[in-house]
């Protein structure tokens, strides 16, 4: 019993990686895409 509420305490100090930094990436994205649009950025040219 006491082993596996060791991994619940480590499951646990994952939690800011697994939940808040995939949020922290698409919020990030969403912000570059519209200051590409609003600053008229071509993010698909190709060079």
């Amino acid at each position: 019993m006491e082993f596996i509420l060791e991994i619940f305490k480590y499951l646990g100090k994952l939690h800011p990686v697994v939940l808040h930094l995939p949020i922290g990436a698409l919020i990030m994205t969403f912000v570059l895409l519209l200051i590409a649009k609003f600053q008229k950025i071509d993010l698909y040219r190709s060079h």
